[in-house]
């Protein structure tokens, strides 16, 4: 058998294991995987959501002052149960409709009123609310106090009248449900297809509103329109149309909509109560057994002093009383001391969870709604020496009174509360194979304390329900003991608690601990053998539980004081809000009220840029911050609406790549940048003090310690010069610029200017600038060919007029300048015309997306060697008059370089864009292909840049500046078609402007009948390089 099983097994997990590789390779295939692209800045939209914003900001603050009030109204909504209760503690611990009303408040008002609270004024008290979030109750806690009163309701057949009016059972318990809490009732049934019960709890939430003179003016309660609209939906599931049309005919807002909402109504889908997690019918047995007009018959019971087998028992006999001999049930009375239970109760108290059971089907401890207490097993291994032999004590005291062998390794601490139940049950499990579990041969369970109402254990089979009492013990066996087979009449539930708490002690008696040995049919055995099996695989690998946290009644009504304490001294703060917003404004406007023309400034002026992008990524979620409440909500749905429009984080980043990009490339001071210099020219613009700490704060992050401290140096500077820092909301505080400096410095190696400091308000992860996704450190050479002090020497450059060889090219020669013969390097100018240009650009613009390099293995990635935008003028994206623009300058380019220019076909033309600082660093064209690579390029640019941007080849020492219409061609190969590595090249950053350019490759296949012998050299380079563009 366990050859064969293991042979199954492998079977199986072949079975599986291919299936689901199928699945995923058809799942890859099936899905062509597009690209996911970066969306790109527009910065002139980015000015226009500014001032969105700020016109926003504006109409928050005016709505801010409208709140105060509504604070202090929903403190009183919100205490107001609690000063109605004249003992808070005993009646929301023990009431169990105080409870629920206080689960579900908690979980559904106290959320709410955070988003009214989240804004920075206030700020300790929104954090403390922060804080206390996780002790909130979850909507599963909310789902099952609705069970628990829905199982009561059935059990002891309560109306929803005298639920809600604190009648259980015929018991008053000083408590009322709100129409919320009805309501809340009604969905959960709705939501279980219970609609007649559901209905019923409807009916009565808007009898209550009806009723009520406050309700339509509380904040937190469910509105009648809700009520009324479910109500209709649950009895249009109870098959009464016409009622459902008479509640929607009852809101003057629905009348217009009854019909359609009917229709609705009439497609909704049912769900099964069986397949609900809470919610369940409780067994017609378990209801007559457990309501409390059921009486147990007192015939053939015996009541009788237990005096053997323990010689102690002649001394201190038990009260035992036989309820009933088949199956063999007995009670014994007071077996347990005060101490003992009070004992108990501390050491289980930190254990609890919430109790499992053993389903049939997997051998698992699993959650499951047919029983709803908490428990705690009292391990040897887990409590102490004193805690063990408490539990000896009792373990001997069973043993005395039942005369069976009994091993004391633990046994489990119960909790029923409100509504808590275990439905009609065996404990016995039904396995036969010794050799993988044990089954349990007898039940003890000891009652811990008294029971007002509900929370008995009964026996259908024989009609017994035995009450809970203090001192209390029930004993009876899960087996017959002379046949040894399973006894059936030992069937039993734990009927729902009604009031009070039910607690007990629980333990099982195996027949491993009996050393019984069973005798099995061999058609049992068979018959139970593959689950023996398959239960002995499962068990093989033990499973770490998820722990349910229990709720702690009487800490959640702390935590609902404190909460309401906060929000007492929440409303206090709020008054002071109104002046902030209006600080707020003034210093977010002030840069749009400093620039004379803010649209060109802010769109084509790096600094600008960079600081609209910083300020827009850290400054406005802070502003979003200090306005999630319910004051002003259509702002602040508006600022949510607009959230996906604000940078990201790694736009903020590239920014700081970009300028220290060129704080390198053309030798700039953090101050000449900081006041607007950049390279001699002054841009009109300034960096703020939280721009030069971001990049500050940027560079420590790629360990370039040196440049980090003269950012933050500059931005205390800035600082100290400044006579509103202190009081700007935005600006970053001088001792978190001091803090980051001294740890700068300190990193450097210079001990002794630096200074720790305390007041860190951000986690900095250090990393190699190697490893950095956007900082880089330049190259040698690149700097030195794009730095502006740079000249290209003019020696041995031909100026003449190009002719040959097409035709064309005698009546409009163009102008050509040879700057290299080896490699071949010429430029042509004037060889696009303006309406060409604007055809481009307009079919281009709107396909930008970051460009990429192609790495050694083909594959296309964003690197920070490339930052420029590109988009390819594929077919299919062009208009008739944009690929008539591209074939002319295919053609153009033909005639230009005697090369084969195909008119179709993958090899595209590329439209670029370089804004202020990108760049792409000295690489070649080629791929390192042997055959079809790469064997020309040309590079035409679209407009004027008016600083950097030049392309360079260091090799042959030259230096393009981009100019409108001025094409630059090289070759890529030698003569012998071997890798010229002298085209080694690059783009310099663009320094003030931007640069737009078509590049486009020329192939060696398209030359086939151009140069008709091409064959590559067998010994052609194969050193790899990131590579694709210009």
């Amino acid at each position: 058998m366990k050859t064969m099983r293991l042979r199954l097994s492998w079977k199986l997990s072949d079975v599986l294991g291919l299936a689901l590789l199928g699945m995923l390779i058809q799942s890859i295939d099936s899905t062509p995987s597009d690209k996911v692209e970066k969306p790109l800045l527009n910065k002139l939209h980015l000015l226009k959501v500014h001032r969105q914003l700020l016109d926003n900001l504006n109409q928050y603050a005016d709505k801010l002052e409208e709140k105060v009030d509504t604070m202090r109204r929903l403190v009183l909504q919100l205490e107001s149960p609690l000063l109605l209760a004249k003992d808070p503690e005993t009646e929301f611990l023990f009431n169990p409709l105080h409870s629920y009303s206080l689960i579900r408040q908690m979980h559904f008002d106290w959320p709410q009123v955070e988003k009214l609270m989240e804004q920075r004024a206030g700020l300790e008290q929104i954090d403390f609310l922060k804080q206390m979030r996780d002790k909130l109750p979850q909507l599963e806690d909310v789902k099952e106090a609705v069970a628990a009163i829905y199982r009561v309701q059935q059990i002891y057949q309560l109306k929803p009248t005298d639920i809600a009016n604190g009648l259980l059972d015929g018991a008053y318990v000083n408590s009322q449900l709100s129409i919320s809490d009805c309501f809340e009732m009604g969905a959960n049934l709705f939501e279980a297809s219970q609609f007649t019960d559901a209905a019923d709890w409807l009916h009565l939430a808007r009898d209550l509103w009806d009723q009520s003179p406050i309700a339509p003016f509380e904040l937190l309660t469910v509105p009648r329109t809700d009520i009324s609209s479910l109500l209709a939906k649950s009895m249009m599931a109870a098959g009464d149309e016409e009622l459902s049309r008479a509640a929607l005919l009852e809101e003057p807002s629905l009348r217009d909509q009854v019909e359609q909402f009917l229709l609705d109504y009439r497609n909704y889908n049912v769900t099964n109560i069986e397949d609900h997690p809470y919610l369940d019918i409780m067994d017609k047995e378990f209801i007559e057994f457990c309501g409390s007009s059921y009486m147990p018959q007192p015939t053939r019971l015996v009541c009788s002093y237990k005096t053997k087998p323990s010689k102690f028992l002649y001394l201190a006999p038990f009260k035992m009383e036989l309820l009933s001999e088949d199956p063999y049930m007995v009670v014994f009375h007071d077996v347990i001391y005060e101490s003992e239970i009070e004992h108990l109760n501390r050491i289980s108290k930190p254990f609890l969870q919430r109790a499992t059971v053993v389903v049939e089907d997997n051998s698992e401890d699993t959650l499951i709604k047919f029983r709803t207490a908490n428990g705690a097993f009292l391990y040897r291994d887990k409590i102490s020496p004193k805690d063990v032999q408490l539990v000896e004590r009792i373990f001997q005291r069973m043993r005395d009174m039942s005369d069976l062998q009994i091993n004391d390794d633990a046994f489990e601490y119960l909790k029923y509360d409100f509504g808590g139940h275990y439905d009609i049950h065996a404990d016995y499990f039904n396995y036969t194979d010794d050799q993988f579990t044990d089954d349990r041969f007898a039940t003890f369970v000891i009652y811990l304390n008294d029971v007002a109402r509900g929370g008995a254990t009964v026996f259908p089979d024989v009609e017994i329900a035995v009450h809970p009492e203090r001192g209390k013990v029930i004993h009876w066996y899960n087996m017959n003991p002379k046949s040894f087979d399973y006894e059936l009449h030992s069937y039993h539930g734990a009927c729902p608690v009604l009031i009070g708490q039910k607690i007990a002690l629980q333990f099982f008696t195996t027949m491993k601990t009996m050393r019984l040995r069973l005798s099995w049919k061999l058609s049992d055995v068979l018959g139970l053998a593959l689950l023996g099996m398959l239960i002995q695989s499962i068990d093989s690998t033990p499973s770490d539980k998820v722990e349910k946290p229990l709720l702690n009644k009487l800490h959640l009504l702390k935590v609902h004081r404190q909460l309401l304490d906060n929000l007492n001294q929440y409303a206090d703060k709020l008054e002071e809000k109104v002046d902030t917003m209006r600080r707020l404004v003034l210093q977010l406007e002030s840069p749009l009220l400093l620039a004379k023309d803010p649209e060109t400034e802010f769109l084509f002026n790096p600094l600008h840029s960079y600081s609209l992008i910083r300020q827009m990524h850290f400054d406005w979620p802070q502003v979003e911050k200090l306005m999630e409440q319910r004051a002003g909500l259509e702002q602040i749905d508006f600022l949510k609406q607009m959230r996906d429009k604000l940078p990201q984080l790694e736009g903020v980043k590239e920014a700081v790549a970009a300028i220290h990009r060129v704080q390198q490339i053309y030798k700039l001071k953090p101050a000449d940048i900081a006041h607007g210099l950049l390279d001699g020219a002054y841009v009109n613009s300034q960096l703020s003090i939280s721009d030069c700490f971001e990049m500050g704060a940027n560079l420590f992050e790629a360990s370039q310690f040196t440049d980090a401290a003269n950012w933050l140096h500059l931005a205390i500077y800035l600082w100290d010069q400044s006579p509103i820092a202190p009081f700007e909301l935005l600006t970053v505080p001088r001792t978190q610029i001091s803090s980051l400096l001294a740890r700068s410095i300190m990193a450097a190696g210079n001990n002794k200017l630096a200074r720790a400091e305390e007041g860190f308000h951000r986690n900095y992860t250090i990393t190699k600038i190697e490893d950095h996704p956007y900082l880089d450190i330049m190259e040698n050479d690149f700097i030195k060919f794009c730095g502006s002090s740079y000249m290209p020497q003019p020696t041995r450059l031909v100026c003449s007029y190009k002719t040959k060889p097409s035709k064309f090219l005698y009546l409009a020669p163009f102008k050509m300048e040879l700057l290299s013969e080896d490699p071949y390097i010429v430029v042509f100018h004037d060889v696009i015309y303006d309406s060409e240009i604007k055809h481009l650009r307009n079919t281009a613009e709107p396909l930008l997306h970051r460009s990429y390099v192609k790495k050694s293995n083909n594959e296309s990635v964003v690197s920070k060697v490339r930052t420029a935008k590109g988009a390819f003028m594929h077919a299919d994206r062009l208009s008739p008059e944009s690929a008539q623009v591209v074939q002319r300058l295919k053609q153009r380019m033909g005639d230009l370089s005697d090369l084969n220019i195909k008119r179709e076909g993958y090899n595209e033309m590329q439209y670029l864009n370089y804004d202020f600082g990108d760049h792409y660093l000295l690489h070649m064209d080629y791929f390192n292909i042997s055959m079809n690579d790469r064997i020309a390029t040309f590079l035409i640019y679209l407009n004027d840049v008016t600083r950097g941007g030049g392309t360079i080849f260091p090799q042959v020492k030259q230096a393009v500046h981009p100019e409108k219409g001025k094409l630059i061609l090289w070759y890529n190969m030698n003569s012998n078609l071997d890798y010229e590595l002298a085209s080694l090249h690059g783009a310099c950053p663009v320094l003030i402007g931007r640069k737009i350019a078509i590049v486009y490759w020329i192939r060696e296949h398209d030359q086939m009948f151009v140069k008709p012998c091409l064959n590559p050299p067998q010994n052609r380079l194969t050193e790899a390089t990131e590579r694709d563009g210009v």
